[in-house]
């Protein structure tokens, strides 16, 4: 959630200009929809890179910890 949060706060401008293609009447509004592409793109960059680090970082800090299999298997 947090990522996905933060690829939209980071690419609302180019969601913007692809809801205005969409609202803008005439024959070449279709070339400002193809803003879109980079900005999904660029949202979806920014989800995956932040759930690598998450996934990183649980890694680091609980899986390969001494005892961590024991903590997994039976929690206390």
């Amino acid at each position: 959630m947090k990522h996905g949060l933060r690829g939209l706060l980071f690419s609302w401008p180019l969601y913007l200009l692809g809801a205005a293609a969409v609202a803008m009447p005439g024959r070449y509004s279709w070339l400002l929809g193809l803003v879109l592409v980079p900005a999904v793109w660029f949202s979806a960059a920014i989800l995956v890179r932040g759930l690598r680090e998450d996934c990183a970082r649980y890694l680091d800090q609980v899986v390969l910890k001494p005892g961590a299999l024991r903590r997994i298997l039976f929690p206390s």
